[in-house]
Formats: structure tokens, sequence, C-alpha cells
């Protein structure tokens, strides 16, 4: 069942592999695409894109972010640093996220290094109980002005998993580890309104691996950017926990964030819904 989960980043693959060998896809069209979404001519803010899948863009020297999603401070040109207010209040969860952002030449007009660091506190309403480190490598390929994609492999650790956010779908083994594979097209529709549209698989390491589809809607302007949609997780196999499993792993106890409907629910919906400003 785990070759499931690759078929539809392979197919995606396959596409831009073919593309980028066509030479019809010209430097004149990529500079622009790269010139729209980076802010280097200071046109539209950069997309953050999804909770899986991110892209590989971010603000640059001296740039300040701020909205729904996240509030981010580029450091350098290349390097910014980050966290989500979403995450803070709705998860009881500070958090910090360090980003490496650059523009390559090859296949690849982009890369990213991202390492996001999560601990739960006890505030707010308390649900989740989570310390974890979330390691994403992205790659960004620009065909043109209205269409990119970008591929992200995602390492998460965790030192403290009792009641953690749904991106840490239940392993019927227990493992610390969650791999995720996934693909986020990126659909220019005009030189304002965009569409997302996503696919991969999450916790590709475990023995009950999980699907990840999602789609949303954007509009940007010159400083800022509303997103609405949403993405879901479907598990390829059984979900419940097996006998011998880790007694404090997926054990819940009353207040947890795991006798939540949003939570048991075997296929969670992930609002992905962001407000972004640039100062």
């Amino acid at each position: 069942m785990k070759t499931l989960i690759y078929a539809c980043n392979i197919l995606i693959l396959a596409g831009w592999l073919y593309a980028s060998a066509d030479t019809s896809f010209s430097s004149a069209a990529l500079e622009s695409a790269e010139t729209l979404q980076t802010g280097s001519a200071k046109s539209l803010i950069p997309l953050q894109g999804h909770n899986l899948t991110p892209t590989s863009y971010g603000p640059t020297q001296g740039e300040t972010v701020v909205g729904t999603y996240a509030i981010a401070y580029g450091v350098t040109q290349h390097f910014s640093v980050g966290t989500s207010p979403w995450i803070v209040a709705a998860y009881n969860m500070p958090m910090i996220d360090l980003k490496y952002a650059t523009e390559i030449s090859g296949i690849m007009n982009r890369i990213a290094l991202e390492g996001i660091f999560f601990k739960t506190a006890q505030f707010g309403m308390d649900w989740y109980h989570q310390e974890s480190i979330w390691i994403r490598a992205t790659a960004t390929k620009s065909f043109s002005r209205h269409y990119s994609i970008h591929t992200d492999f995602g390492f998460q650790y965790f030192w403290d998993s009792l009641a953690p956010f749904s991106m840490r779908p239940p392993p019927l083994n227990g493992t610390p580890v969650t791999l995720s594979v996934s693909a986020l097209q990126e659909i220019h529709l005009s030189q304002r309104f965009g569409l997302f549209i996503e696919s991969g698989g999450l916790g590709v390491n475990y023995p009950n691996p999980y699907l990840h589809f999602g789609s949303s809607g954007f509009y940007q302007w010159t400083k800022g950017y509303l997103q609405l949609g949403l993405s879901k997780t479907f598990p390829l196999g059984p979900h419940q926990i097996v006998p011998g499993a880790p007694a404090n792993v997926w054990s819940p106890s009353p207040g947890d964030a795991r006798t939540s409907i949003y939570y048991i629910n075997p296929s969670p919906i992930h609002p992905e819904l962001q407000i972004q400003f640039k100062l």
C-alpha cells in the first residue's frame, strides 16, 4: 500500500521532468515567475503554501511578514526567523521557525531548508501535549509565470507525542518519527488570483501510511494575500492501535486533544486559511 502514496507524486514529478527538457519554457518566463513570487521586484507578497507542503519563498533581508498563519522577519537575503500565531493560540504550542531559501541553477529554480521546533505550554484550552522538531526540505520548479511546483520532504521527531497536532497521525508501532513526501502545484489564473493543489503521503514510514490531498485559492495584492482552502488526510489501512503499542502513545485521557472529534477522526480535515501582510 505504500506504493500508492508515491503514485501521485511520481506522476507530477514526471510532468516537470518532461517540461524541464522542453526548450519552450524560456529563461525569460522563469525569470518572470521568480520575480513575481520571491518579491524581488517588491510586487506581490510571497505565498507560504500549505500546512504539510510549504513553498520555498520567504521574506528577504529587512522584510517583515505578519498574519494569522505566520509572523516572520528576513534576517538576511536568504535566512528568516518566524513563528505562527495560529499554532500558538489554537494548539497552546509556542514554536520557532528557521528557514534558509535561495535561488539555484539547474532543474530546480529555488530550494529551502526549514527547521521548526514545537513545545506545548499550559495556557488556553490546554488540549495538546507535544514536543517535536520538523525539518523540511523544499525544491521549487517554475515552468512559467503561471505554473510552479513545490516538492517537499519532511522529517518530524517527537520527544513527546502524548496529544500532538494532526500532522502526526497515529502510527501503529508508536515510532517517534513521522516522514512525509508531498508536492504542491501553484497555478496562477491571473496576476492576483490562483490555486494550490496538493498531494502526497504522511507517515510514509508507518506500517499504516496515510494519503494527503488538499486545495486552496488565493488572492494577492501588493502588501498581502488571502488564502482559503482545506486539506485532508486518509488512512490507507487499519488505524486502530495494536496490542503492545507503548502505553504513553495514543492512550487518550479526559481533557486532551485525542478526546476531540477533530482528532479521533481517522481522516482529519486541516484548514488552509491564511491572511498575511507585508510591512
